[in-house]
Order: C-alpha cells, then sequence, then structure tokens
C-alpha cells in the first residue's frame, strides 16, 4: 500500500449504484462486484474532513456518486452521513463538472455564504464561480486536487484552510472580495491591452502593406514587431527578400513609430 493511502474493499450492488457518468463493473452473478485491490483514500483528505467535521465546518458530498457516496464510502472513512449536493438527474449535462456547479452555484442553501469546491476534475473554465451570483463570486474557491492517484495532500489542505480562515469572519471575507475586485480589474487591463496590441499590428500591417505591395506575408510578420523592433531581428527577417536598403531602412521607420504599449 502507497504511504498515507487508505485502502479498504468495498463490495458495490448493482442495485445501489450511479448510472450517469460511470461505466458499470463486471457484476457478479449475485449482481455483486468487489475490486480485489481496494479502493485508495487520501489519508490527508480523510483526516482534514473529520478536522472540518469537528470545527463544525458544513461538509457535502459533490460526487456523481450522489447519495451511494453515503452507502458506501462514509461508514469506511468513518464520516457520518453527510448532506449530498448533487441530486437530481444529471442527464442533461454533458460534463460532470458542468453538472456539479450548476447544482452547487444556484443552490439556495448556499446563497450568500462562502462555498469551497473541492474536486480532481475541474476543467478549464468550469469553474464553481460561473454559478453564483454576483456577490457570492469572491467567496468562492475551486480547488482543483493536482493528482486524482495521490489525492489531498498536506499543501493541498494548507492553502484551503487558509482560504476558510478568510471567509470565515467579516473581515476576511472583505479581504476576499478586495482581492477579487484587483484581480477583475488586472484581467480588465490585460483585455484592453490585448485589443490594444491587436489594433497597433493591424494598423502597422496596413502600413506595411503599401510599402511592400508585392509580400503581403512579410508584412504580416513584421506588424508583430510594431513599436519594439530590433534591427538585427529585422534584418534577419527581411535578408530572406529582395529588398533594397531604403526599403528595410523604411520599416524600421514605420515600426518604430508606433509606441510600445506597456
Amino acid at each position: 500500500m502507497r504511504e498515507g493511502i487508505i485502502s479498504a474493499q468495498i463490495t458495490f450492488r448493482r442495485d445501489a449504484y450511479p448510472t450517469l457518468h460511470h461505466s458499470q463493473p463486471h457484476w457478479d452473478e449475485c449482481g455483486e462486484f468487489t475490486d480485489e485491490d481496494g479502493e485508495e483514500f487520501s489519508g490527508v483528505g480523510v483526516a482534514w474532513v473529520h478536522d472540518l467535521i469537528r470545527r463544525s465546518v458544513e461538509v457535502v458530498w459533490a460526487t456523481t456518486w450522489q447519495d451511494h457516496a453515503n452507502t458506501y464510502f462514509s461508514p469506511i472513512l468513518g464520516f457520518p452521513k453527510l448532506p449530498v449536493a448533487i441530486v437530481d438527474n444529471g442527464s442533461s449535462f454533458r460534463d460532470p463538472s458542468e453538472w456539479k456547479i450548476a447544482q452547487l452555484g444556484e443552490d439556495p442553501r448556499w446563497a450568500g455564504r462562502p462555498l469551497a469546491w473541492v474536486d480532481d476534475d475541474i476543467p478549464p473554465g468550469w469553474d464553481l464561480e460561473r454559478t453564483r451570483c454576483p456577490r457570492d463570486k469572491a467567496i468562492t474557491l475551486s480547488h482543483r486536487v493536482a493528482s486524482s492517484w495521490r489525492g489531498l495532500v498536506q499543501r493541498d489542505v494548507d492553502h484551503l484552510d487558509a482560504w476558510l480562515a478568510l471567509a470565515s469572519t467579516p473581515d476576511g471575507q472583505a479581504e476576499l472580495r478586495r482581492r477579487r475586485r484587483a484581480e477583475l480589474q488586472l484581467a480588465a487591463t490585460r483585455r484592453r491591452r490585448q485589443r490594444q496590441r491587436a489594433d497597433r499590428a493591424e494598423r502597422c500591417e496596413a502600413a506595411l502593406n503599401l510599402l511592400l505591395p508585392e509580400h503581403p506575408e512579410l508584412a504580416r510578420v513584421l506588424a508583430r514587431f510594431a513599436g519594439r523592433p530590433s534591427a538585427e531581428t529585422i534584418t534577419r527577417i527581411t535578408a530572406k527578400h529582395d529588398l533594397d536598403e531604403l526599403a528595410v531602412r523604411s520599416i524600421m521607420v514605420i515600426l518604430t513609430s508606433f509606441e510600445t504599449i506597456e
């Protein structure tokens, strides 16, 4: 057994097994299945959940196992029967993550409350913040466990506990909102600069096309250096084309005429 891993053999029953987003195991003639290698759980993660429960932090199952998680996993891990957040029929959702964030983000039980989602499968763009109301986005955390093979490690727990400490007090929530505003402002600044760079490159390419009407591809490549041309780089690029010295100097003039956007 791997260090820090809890292993247990669980006998699953066909009549109490999830069908959505799960492949069916090889049931025996009694409709049961036991993996001889056992099911594995992170010892760090299990201990952390026990600590959360001891601290009166509300812990819920957010898994496509739904209430079957209480049937099979809670008893062997020593958990009480936990509330289940993922309910109803999720067949309309193409991806389990989409189903989870829809259920978690729209559940009125957590409206106005801090909510952390911990999962080993959070695809890019499927953060829980997507479905939380605007005011609750700052007090929402989507934490992706880096390795489903290892599960939660101490680094994950330290990060999550630090966030929970902030989210548990009015001052801490105010700090989380301040951080989110700063992140949104930074993202808006980056988008504005990207638009400015794209506009600058487009205008530069148009100017270069007037100078080099027979070399549109060269103009497109050179436009990438608008506002920040390197004489050595431009000379190397233009050397592959039949351009005279005056044309190369004109190219440098055009490129340097566009101010660099920092």
